[in-house]
């Protein structure tokens, strides 16, 4: 008689868990090298969806590629990871619709994949503000997103139509085009619609001391300007813009042979949208502290997805945080873990100018905490030096027990130590 089955050989014959994941970015990427690395069972079958036509790539370092042209520069993984890993990988396919009753995802080719779990790491998309004339300008127009983004942005400026180019946006990824434009000799102008730059990082002092700093460096930053319309020749290329001041109500026809609109993103909810998964109210698909949607089968990480009311825009480091706390609950190494939120202290280098800021949780952010001048709420200490270019912001609790957070410009050398202090 044969011998009976033990629970531990039941467990090895028990079919695999069918995990997709929908978006192959950098938290879709960090995400299968979770798995791989806590799935120490090899409990779970992958199918990764890219909709691009490169897998992985650090689209943080996308600025680079106006240097070195070279998009293997910037790649995550060599292309023939997923067959070494044994993940099933589908480029240049897009994901079209969730059937959640038959747990399969529709993609463009035609296929229908089947999930018993299934993670949206969709991320987010440009967004272009409705201008005047949009649906008819040809030639010119660019957002600044991809990797195909950057490509197309190149070859215009290759073409040798450009002399003068706008970047739409005084946020991080509008002083980001800017650079790529400026470092390619075109003459580069910055159109905010704020009384200064970075206004999601600085307050008006700091915003303003980095305008002078960027002024400097020879790249033109026009402020309190709201684009309203696309200015076209009979061919359909662009020749300008009509603006218009927030202030004096002045209208301004501004010439120009190429528009890259960097004014914010928007979260890829439309697979969660279509199938009647619940989204937050800002949009994003709604999920808890295990990153787990309405439907209990489907998770989300990422930009695309709204935890607790709030989107992080902007960032990777929170993705691949939400992405370890959702593998160690697949994979039961830590069943117990929750994603309460994240740092969204940032330290970076805008145009060769140091910008630091750092707040101790991200009621800092969302709550602007940091621009407050309500001494209830907090106190700010602040130094200046406008020859040096040097502006620093301490932002404390109104008894001065705690350090809620700050701002740099200029120097950033107390960034470890202040942040730290802050945590």
């Amino acid at each position: 008689m044969a011998p009976h089955a033990t629970s531990a050989d039941s467990s090895s014959l028990s079919p695999p868990v069918r995990v997709v994941i929908v978006g192959n970015g950098p938290v879709g990427h960090r995400f299968l090298e979770d798995v791989l690395e806590l799935d120490s069972e090899k409990r779970f079958q992958l199918t990764s969806i890219c909709e691009e036509k490169r897998h992985a790539y650090n689209r943080v370092q996308l600025t680079s590629y106006f240097k070195h042209h070279d998009p293997d520069q910037l790649s995550l993984c060599g292309s023939s990871w997923f067959g070494e890993h044994n993940v099933a990988f589908h480029i240049s396919c897009r994901a079209v619709k969730v059937n959640r009753e038959a747990h399969t995802v529709e993609t463009s080719d035609g296929r229908y994949i089947a999930y018993d779990k299934l993670v949206l790491a969709t991320g987010s998309y440009a967004f272009v503000p409705a201008l005047g004339n949009l649906d008819q300008c040809a030639k010119g127009l660019f957002v600044y997103r991809t990797l195909d983004d950057t490509e197309a942005i190149v070859e215009y400026i290759k073409s040798g139509r450009v002399r003068r180019a706008a970047a739409i946006g005084g946020g991080l990824l509008g002083l980001e085009a800017a650079k790529a434009l400026y470092d390619m000799r075109v003459e580069t102008h910055v159109m905010e619609h704020n009384p200064y730059l970075m206004p999601r990082q600085l307050d008006a002092t700091g915003g303003k001391m980095l305008v002078d700093m960027i002024k400097r460096l020879g790249i033109h930053v026009e402020l309190n300007w709201r684009t309203q319309d696309l200015l076209l020749d009979d061919g359909g290329s662009l020749r300008g813009l009509r603006l218009k001041n927030k202030a004096s109500g002045e209208m301004w026809e501004f010439e120009c042979d190429m528009l890259v609109v960097c004014a914010g993103i928007r979260p890829r909810d439309e697979l969660g949208r279509n199938c009647g998964i619940e989204l937050g109210a800002q949009g994003g698909i709604k999920v808890d502290d295990h990153m787990r949607t309405s439907d209990p089968d489907i998770y989300a990480i990422g930009e695309v997805a709204s935890h607790r009311g709030k989107m992080t825009y902007g960032l990777v480091a929170p993705g691949w945080e939400m992405s370890k706390v959702l593998v160690s609950n697949l994979t039961g190494v830590n069943p117990d873990a929750a994603y309460t939120g994240s740092d969204l202290s940032t330290k970076l280098k805008l145009l060769g100018v140091d910008v630091a800021s750092f707040g101790h949780s991200d009621d800092f952010w969302f709550k602007n905490q940091f621009k407050t001048d309500d001494a209830t709420k907090a106190v700010s200490l602040t130094q200046a030096d406008p020859f040096l270019g040097h502006y620093k912001k301490l932002v404390f609790n109104p008894t001065g027990d705690f350090l809620l957070g700050g701002m740099l410009v200029g120097d950033v050398s107390d960034y470890t130590r202040l942040l730290s202090a802050a945590k």
